[in-house]
């Protein structure tokens, strides 16, 4: 039985347990939580209330005071925070109809060695 556990554990250290995520991904991760937290952010305080834009900005530092989770928002590699400057642009499609336009998310993140790709 020994045996077993010992040559599942080397089978497992030698493949690689598939646990870690690679920076690639943890980057992708990033990226996708400030777009949802930017669309969450359009959809509750902009999509509604305001009208005739064709472009909104959100910062982190805006994120925080409305209390999203800005700690997870970090590099990947380093941990460092990403700078509370740091931004997503929400581009509305159709500007005269805001309630149904579909709209996009670019984001601007800065996060220690980490930066959004241009």
């Amino acid at each position: 039985m020994k045996k077993f556990i010992v040559l599942g554990l080397l089978l497992l250290f030698v493949t690689g347990c598939g646990c870690a995520k690679d920076t690639k991904t943890k980057t992708k991760d990033l990226e996708a939580t400030m777009k949802e937290y930017a669309s969450d952010f359009y959809e509750k305080n902009v999509k509604e209330l305001v009208t005739g834009i064709t472009e909104q900005e959100v910062t982190i530092a805006t994120l925080k005071k409305l209390d999203y989770d800005t700690s997870v928002l970090k590099d990947p590699e380093t941990g460092k925070l990403c700078s509370s400057d740091s931004y997503a642009i929400i581009t509305i499609e159709d500007p005269s109809n805001l309630k149904d336009s579909d709209y996009t998310v670019k984001n601007y993140l800065t996060c220690g060695d980490y930066k959004t790709a241009k």
